[in-house]
C-alpha cells in the first residue's frame, strides 16, 4: 500500500510539473531566413518574382528581410549573387532549421554587461527578448543550444565563454530537493 502511495505521490509531482512549466510555451517562430545586405547594396528583394516564389518576405530594420523558406543558404546566397548581381561580401544569408517545438531558454552574460539586443537586429528577430534580472534574458526560440550560443557568439562578436545559455526546463526536477 505504501509504494503505491508513493508512486501516486511522484506522479502526481511530476503531472504538475509538467503543468507548470506549459504556462510558458509560446509558438515557434514565424521565418527561420534572415537576408541583411550592406546599406550601398540595399535591395528590395520583395520585387523579383524568383524572391516571391521562395516565401513571403517581411521587412525589418533597415537592411534586412526575413521569411521561411524551404532552401538552404547557399541556394539563397547564389539567387542573390546571380539575380541580384550583388557581390558576395555585401549581403549575409542565415538560415536556421524549423523546428516544431521551441524550447525555454536563458541567456545570462557573465563577463561583459547586458547588451541591447534592439542594437543587433540578427538577434533582435529571433524572438522575443525578456529581460531577466541584472545580466539576463529570457525567451522562447526553436533551434537547439549549441546553434544558439553559435549565434549569440557571432553576432556580438563575443566569445562563447562570456556568457551562458540553459533551458530551465531541464532543472524542473530540482524544485523538489
Amino acid at each position: 500500500m505504501d509504494k503505491i502511495l508513493i508512486l501516486v505521490i511522484v506522479g502526481g509531482l511530476l503531472g504538475y510539473s509538467w503543468q507548470q512549466s506549459k504556462k510558458y510555451l509560446s509558438p515557434t517562430s514565424s521565418f527561420n531566413a534572415i537576408i541583411t545586405f550592406d546599406p550601398e547594396h540595399y535591395t528590395n528583394i520583395r520585387w523579383f518574382e524568383v524572391f516571391r516564389k521562395l516565401t513571403h518576405w517581411e521587412k525589418f530594420g533597415a537592411y534586412s528581410f526575413k521569411g521561411t523558406v524551404a532552401t538552404n543558404a547557399e541556394d539563397i546566397i547564389h539567387l542573390i549573387h546571380k539575380e541580384l548581381e550583388v557581390p558576395l561580401e555585401n549581403f549575409k544569408v542565415k538560415v536556421f532549421p524549423i523546428e516544431k517545438t521551441s524550447f525555454d531558454y536563458i541567456v545570462t552574460f557573465k563577463k561583459i554587461p547586458r547588451p541591447e539586443i534592439e542594437d543587433y537586429p540578427q538577434l533582435a528577430e529571433l524572438a522575443i527578448w525578456n529581460t531577466y534580472g541584472k545580466n539576463s534574458y529570457r525567451l522562447w526560440l526553436g533551434m537547439s543550444v549549441e546553434q544558439f550560443r553559435e549565434v549569440i557568439s557571432q553576432e556580438l562578436h563575443i566569445p562563447e565563454n562570456s556568457f551562458t545559455v540553459y533551458c530551465p526546463a531541464n532543472l524542473v526536477w530540482t524544485r523538489f530537493l
